[in-house]
């Protein structure tokens, strides 16, 4: 048996030498993978741009990977269903200007914004994919084209927001609404946010919570409605006010656009040739002399309409 024990012994410890010089994975106990809020934080670190970058993204990425100490993996899936698709993303050429004190997340919207990308944070990695993707993930159901002949699934119409919502990511402790609204109001101006007056003291509600991969239309949705209001997106903003206020400004939405789409409808009927009799008054009914004759013989009134 001591026999046996110890040339098992050996045969591991010959098979482990093998290993440890060829092993491809290497585990540590000790470590941990990143929380999504330790994610965020490291998105909102500061970086600089010092010349201008001309060349491959993956070169940009690993740079970044290496210092931000994560992984980054490309969907390769998504960014070829992509609209334009890209073959190899990897190897597409990306561009970026002289950046000073600016967010790593800003780093990247200015990498994959041109490519129809965006990059998603998953369970211990960053992850680069498509927005037509990751608004799939997010719930939005799937972005397909009404004129796809080669999807099974039911298409729904719905009116397409005002603008873009890019896809972000926030982590909030202990924050007023009020400093919320204006810390995504800072951080993304071109997504116009608006707290209205109407909310009144819930613009003190103390917001906590981390939130990721969601489109910043939804992030507001998200902070409205932990604080007992509403989120709409209109011609102006979003704004995050009063459910009834919110009921009001969605039926002047739904009134807008049913206007619109009923002179969609009128411009797509072909055009109706002018006749310009077509409204005319009729003309009134031929009298029959005959019959008028008869009404004279019987002394019976005829109608001056013919009747």
């Amino acid at each position: 048996m001591g026999r046996w024990l110890a040339a098992w012994s050996v045969t591991f410890a010959v098979v482990s030498g093998v290993g440890a010089q060829q092993r491809p994975v290497r585990l540590d106990l000790e470590a941990r993978p990143w929380t999504p809020a330790e994610f965020v934080a490291k998105l909102a670190q500061v970086a600089h741009i010092d010349k201008p970058y001309d060349g491959p993204l993956e070169s940009i990425v690993q740079s970044l990977a290496d210092q931000l100490g994560v992984t980054i993996l490309y969907d390769d899936v998504a960014f070829k269903n992509a609209d334009p698709p890209l073959d190899n993303v990897q190897t597409t050429t990306v561009r970026l200007p002289v950046m000073n004190n600016v967010r790593v997340e800003t780093i990247f919207r200015k990498l994959l914004d041109p490519l129809g990308g965006t990059v998603l944070i998953r369970g211990d990695h960053l992850h680069l994919s498509s927005k037509k993707e990751a608004y799939r993930q997010s719930g939005h159901g799937p972005v397909l084209s009404v004129n796809d002949e080669d999807c099974d699934e039911t298409v729904v119409e719905s009116w397409p927001p005002f603008r873009e919502s890019p896809i972000v990511h926030c982590h909030f402790q202990h924050q007023s609404l009020r400093e919320t609204v204006a810390e995504l109001a800072r951080r993304y101006p071109e997504f116009p946010i608006q707290l209205s007056p109407r909310v009144g003291v819930r613009d003190r509600t103390p917001i906590s919570g981390t939130l990721v991969n969601l489109p910043l239309g939804d992030v507001c949705q998200q902070i409205a409605r932990a604080a007992g209001l509403d989120a709409v997106d209109n011609a102006n903003g979003m704004i995050i006010t009063t459910s009834q206020h919110a009921a009001q400004l969605h039926r002047q939405q739904e009134e807008r656009q049913r206007q619109i789409l009923l002179a969609r409808i009128r411009e797509s009927l072909p055009a109706q040739p002018f006749n310009q009799f077509q409204n005319s008054p009729k003309r009134p009914k031929a009298i029959d002399w005959n019959d008028y004759s008869r009404r004279i013989r019987n002394r019976q009134s005829v109608p001056a309409d013919g009747e």
